[in-house]
């Protein structure tokens, strides 16, 4: 079995002991959360429980007790009926381990985008957001009134939550759906190739944030989730806005300005959870390009020494994981990010 990574507290296994889960413990992270999790990372079961350790308590969804830190394994929940005789037989025993199937989705960081009115859209969306939030809506600390009163807005962006290069959720079905009858007739009435650029721009996918919580926020080092409005940090650098409950109390219906819409919320939550919790999540400052590897790393190829030293720790992880490809993926992570290797 692969040790999972060191920057985690809880870790989520099926019955083949492959980790499918791995989450940072916070002080506000429940059960109830915990499972929202696995349903956003799962294809499947969609009807489980969770039990701490292979012979420890069960527990169930919709607990809204705090989460221990610890490993849990995917067990069946009682009564579940399956459509397949390949899942039935997991079900025959109330107490077994259930095999579990991860979503194919990846994602990939996001550009960091930054506060500029480059067109009549943008300047638009910047001063309505500014009209409506204010001040930052995460850091509360920064709430100085004077920002509206002198105009004076160093140090905060207007931030979109879906980005600008992403426009193509606005093409599914449903999703501008959660967003103001006012501002769904703006995106109805707009020319077919830019209504993308309509709902990106518009007051609904926008939130006042300070600049270096704009940078967490757009690298899903935090999220906002979608109907409890509660920030969730995913990286310990974070942990001080967890559990911040983010209010737009000057959004005003009569003067168009409406608070975030749920679906922009949604994509954003369930697209950190998938890059910070799926599997054992993706490392921050050691993403690496398709066809890139560690070996091409600056750390191992600027001294002979270091090359040797690697190939020499390559090979004693390959005696000891040669079977098993993805653990011997997880251990040369984490053999990069130890204090051996950045000595």
């Amino acid at each position: 079995m692969p040790k999972p990574s060191r920057f985690k507290d809880i870790f989520v296994y099926d019955s083949t002991g492959e980790l499918k889960l791995a989450a940072l413990k916070t002080k506000t992270l429940t059960y109830k959360d915990l499972f929202e999790f696995c349903h956003i990372c799962f294809q499947q079961p969609n009807d489980f429980r969770l039990r701490c350790g292979k012979d420890g308590p069960f527990f169930e969804q919709g607990d809204e007790s705090n989460v221990l830190a610890a490993s849990y394994w995917v067990f069946a929940s009682d009564g579940r009926l399956w459509q397949s005789l390949k899942a039935l037989r997991h079900c025959l025993d109330r107490m077994e381990l259930l095999p579990v199937e991860l979503v194919a989705t990846e994602v990939r960081p996001r550009n960091p985008s930054y506060d500029t009115a480059k067109n009549n859209m943008q300047k638009q969306m910047q001063a309505r957001v500014r009209r409506r939030d204010q001040s930052c809506r995460i850091y509360l600390e920064d709430s100085e009134s004077y920002r509206m009163e002198d105009d004076y807005w160093s140090g905060v962006d207007s931030s979109h939550i879906v980005p600008v290069a992403e426009a193509d959720p606005f093409a599914k079905e449903g999703f501008v759906s959660a967003f103001h009858p006012d501002e769904r007739q703006r995106y109805d009435e707009a020319p077919p190739d830019q209504k993308g650029l309509y709902g990106v721009y518009s007051v609904q996918n926008g939130i006042l944030l300070s600049s270096s919580v704009h940078s967490c926020f757009d690298s899903y080092a935090l999220s906002i989730h979608p109907t409890t409005h509660i920030v969730r940090a995913f990286w310990r650098g974070t942990m001080l806005y967890d559990g911040t409950k983010v209010e737009w109390p000057n959004a005003n219906e009569s003067e168009g300005l409406f608070a975030p819409a749920e679906s922009v919320l949604r994509d954003h939550f369930e697209k950190a959870v998938l890059f910070n919790v799926k599997g054992d999540g993706q490392r921050r400052g050691l993403d690496l390009e398709p066809g890139e590897d560690f070996e091409s790393l600056p750390m191992l190829t600027a001294s002979e020494d270091g090359q040797i030293w690697w190939s020499n720790k390559v090979a004693e992880l390959e005696q000891m994981y040669g079977d098993d490809p993805t653990a011997l993926k997880v251990e040369r992570r984490n053999l990069v990010e130890s204090d051996e290797c950045s000595s």
